[in-house]
């Protein structure tokens, strides 16, 4: 026994590349789930091998700064399947979140259907602000979509403003095209 263990010990001699390929391998199966998050060459790392393995591999990395009880986001993406979001701003806990937002949807829409609440599939981008408390955080922003459709209706461009606050989103206003038909809402 060694360090408390009742069963044997495997030692490697190898770098530390070689100690996160054996950590996958044992451990994953091909098309697990991954949440790499990015804290320097080895997290990077570990999501290329777990990659090459086979895993679905979901990307988050962060550069944070903290002063005077403000957390600084000086940058944050996290990439999962078919979105991408980017944060830059502060937090505190007396004003919450005020940060910039940028979210990009490739065009399979499952992410975004998980968080909208609804079948959304196609290109979107969304840019607007994230402010408010963290427990309840407010986005306001504007967006643009298309060719796009939600719960299997399509349309060939869709853009407006949105707000999501507490699981809820509720669209301000939008122009929605299809074909030669154009949608106004207000």
């Amino acid at each position: 026994p060694s360090l408390g263990t009742t069963r044997a010990l495997a030692t490697r001699s190898c770098a530390g590349t070689g100690g996160l390929e054996a950590a996958i391998v044992n451990v994953l199966s091909p098309t697990d789930a991954v949440l790499s998050v990015s804290i320097g060459a080895f997290g990077d790392r570990f999501a290329s091998v777990a990659e090459a393995y086979g895993a679905n591999v979901d990307r988050m990395a962060a550069e944070l700064g903290y002063h005077d009880g403000v957390l600084e986001i000086r940058g944050a993406e996290a990439a999962a399947e078919d979105l991408a979001v980017r944060l830059q701003g502060t937090v505190d806990r007396k004003h919450g979140f005020d940060a910039s937002l940028a979210i990009e949807s490739s065009g399979e829409g499952r992410t975004l259907s998980l968080l909208a609440s609804q079948m959304i599939k196609g290109g979107i981008s969304v840019q607007g602000r994230l402010t408010g408390p963290p427990a309840a955080p407010l986005v306001d922003a504007s967006f643009e979509a298309g060719p796009v459709s939600v719960r299997g209706v399509s349309f060939d461009h869709a853009a407006g403003r949105i707000k999501y606050r507490g699981r809820s989103l509720s669209v301000e206003s939008a122009e929605i095209r299809k074909q030669s038909s154009r949608y106004v809402l207000d």
